[in-house]
């Protein structure tokens, strides 16, 4: 059967006068939007012949072959059925001379709704012999808006940091200037006490001389006058630096506190961000508990297993592929992943490629610790190497193709806590 599938914001797929499309063409996991399949046929070359009869959309796994689901049937008489209890979802349709229609509606698509959807239509030639015609297309999942929603509170938080960073340097001036004036009264004060002790000892002087000498008086005079001009300008300077140092305090603390509301901004969105980041990992994997300061995220049945997504999907929940590194390890490993059934190898960290010896992607450091099943490795197939464990041998480590794809595979993430 002849398919054509086109990327736009929407993904369309025509063949045979049937035509399906899905908006959006991937699905936003932990962000609220519906998901709608629309399946719509207008253009039968021999529809004078023809009568339509029904459309059924069906569902089946990427990679599946021809293991159908059907979902809803639209009938000749206008009755729409849903008859999966499984699909949360609703649909409308309808059969007529010139277009007929049939939609199905996802109003919170989750990881379990990215799937083919084959659009089936049904109609009898006049002779009552039976014609089918058919088209199908693909769903995806769509993680990298996150990459980005990371990224941005990334960028603003070093902002931040860097402002912080400023105003303590300016806290650090303003107390280097309010040493530096403590310095200049203390040397003020000593200045007038020296001009005091001066003034005494030429009163004690006059005293004892008891002379009316207008000339010593005089002096007397001028250095009282002296000091007291002294005395008054070390007064209006102090009063000006107080009220600087003040203003300075001042628009500090305004700054610090305009500061600490972004701050608190910064923290509530980090929030946020992490309780959807939380939803969305739970869409997409199966979470362990705690071992040696570290969880273990395993991978749900998805169209895209290889080793680079597995990879970059690890990275963008704040961790990597599982390294290995003791027996301990492995055996908690084994009690997590044998809890889930559908499935037969579990990739990990691990490959022989760069150099023939194997080591970490992520460190090119040897590998701490092995468990090899038995015969393995066996260097199979031309590709890359990369390592996965295997159920039929208690979990035990085994080569594989780097770029093998299979729905009855999963990947496993390590995320320190």
């Amino acid at each position: 059967m002849a398919r054509i599938l086109i990327l736009l914001s929407s993904l369309v797929s025509i063949a045979y006068g049937v035509r399906v499309v899905s908006e959006p063409n991937k699905i936003y996991l932990g962000v609220p939007g519906p998901l709608v399949i629309n399946c719509t046929t207008s253009d039968w070359s021999d529809n004078k012949r023809v009568t339509l009869d029904s459309i059924t959309l069906l569902t089946a796994t990427v990679g599946g072959g021809r293991d159908f689901d059907e979902v809803v049937t639209l009938t000749a008489n206008g009755t729409v059925g849903l008859v999966s209890q499984d699909v949360q979802a609703s649909a409308e349709g309808f059969i007529g001379i010139e277009e007929s229609w049939l939609s199905l509606t996802f109003q919170n698509p989750s990881h379990n709704d990215a799937r083919m959807y084959i659009c089936m239509v049904k109609g009898l030639y006049r002779n009552g012999d039976v014609v089918l015609r058919e088209n199908s297309i693909v769903t995806e999942i769509n993680a990298d808006y996150l990459s980005k929603v990371v990224e941005d509170l990334q960028t603003r938080s070093e902002n931040l940091q860097r402002q912080s960073q400023d105003n303590s340097e300016g806290i650090k001036s303003l107390a280097a200037q309010e040493s530096e004036l403590a310095a200049q009264i203390e040397e003020a004060k000593q200045a007038i006490n020296v001009s005091l002790n001066g003034l005494k000892n030429l009163v004690e002087s006059f005293n004892a001389m008891q002379s009316s000498d207008i000339a010593t008086t005089e002096r007397i005079d001028a250095s009282l006058k002296s000091v007291n001009e002294a005395v008054e300008r070390l007064e209006s300077a102090q009063e000006v630096a107080k009220n600087s140092y003040t203003q300075q305090l001042t628009d500090l603390a305004t700054r610090v506190a305009s500061l600490q509301a972004a701050q608190d901004a910064l923290t509530k969105q980090d929030e946020d961000f992490r309780m959807r980041f939380d939803r969305s990992a739970a869409a997409g994997f199966e979470i362990s508990g705690v071992f040696d300061g570290r969880r273990y995220l395993l991978s749900r049945r998805s169209g895209d297993n290889t080793y680079n997504t597995a990879k970059r999907l690890c990275a963008l929940y704040g961790g990597y592929l599982t390294e290995l590194s003791s027996s301990q390890e492995l055996s908690f490993i084994r009690g997590f992943i044998n809890s889930y059934t559908d499935f037969g190898t579990v990739l990990i960290d691990g490959s022989d490629t760069r150099t023939g010896k194997w080591e970490s992607t992520r460190t090119n450091q040897p590998l701490a610790y092995y468990e090899w099943a038995q015969g393995q490795p066996d260097k199979w197939g031309s590709n890359p190497h990369c390592l996965v464990l295997w159920r039929d041998q208690s979990w035990k480590m085994d080569d594989t193709d780097c770029l093998q794809n299979s729905v009855s595979a999963r990947f496993l993430c390590e995320v320190p806590q």
